[in-house]
């Protein structure tokens, strides 16, 4: 009777976790919807094989004349206080300039700028951030300071287990071990 209650127990506090929301489309799967692309009016969406093969990737890339090129994604679902990370893959597209970087934003916050020379191939970020309200925007930007375009695809976001929910799936591998020890 105890096993099972562990296990129910484990399961719910994992069920917990898995309720995190994530994008719209993050690997651009043939088309960019979902996602708000604003003022690349060189560049956007673009069909071709990006990042490990999905059938798609954005090129942010004004042309230097439209202003900061943009990928951006409201998200809901989140529980506040719950820990999470985002994650994208990003390359240099064609650098007319250096001096410029891609970077990440959170509720219009920078959370992450890479640096300022080409990036050869893709190149995986990540960021762990914690919730504060059920929605939050992400965006995805280039061409900040100078014409320096970049490549972004495969936006994710996943909920970081708790220390409680280690610690519960650590009992509940406790109480099968002895359960199968008892029977021997």
């Amino acid at each position: 009777m105890n096993i099972r209650i562990s296990a129910l127990a484990t399961l719910a506090v994992l069920a917990g976790t898995a309720g995190a929301q994530n994008f719209v489309n993050g690997g651009f799967d043939g088309n960019a919807a979902g996602w708000n692309i604003l003022d690349c009016d060189f560049g956007g969406y673009q069909g071709s094989t990006g990042q490990n093969g999905n059938p798609g990737w954005v090129w942010l890339n004004s042309n230097g004349s439209a202003g900061i090129p943009r990928a951006e994604q409201s998200v809901s679902g989140f529980v506040v206080g719950q820990s999470y990370t985002l994650s994208a893959w990003y390359g240099s597209g064609q650098i007319f300039n250096t001096g410029d970087v891609f970077r990440a934003l959170i509720d219009g916050n920078v959370v992450f700028t890479g640096p300022n020379n080409v990036v050869t191939g893709w190149t995986q970020f990540s960021h762990t951030f914690t919730a504060t309200a059920a929605t939050h925007t992400f965006s995805f930007q280039a061409e900040v300071v100078a014409d320096s375009d970049y490549v972004f695809d495969s936006a994710s976001l996943t909920p970081v287990p708790e220390p409680g929910t280690m610690a519960a799936l650590a009992m509940g591998a406790m109480a099968l071990y002895r359960r199968r020890r008892t029977r021997a």
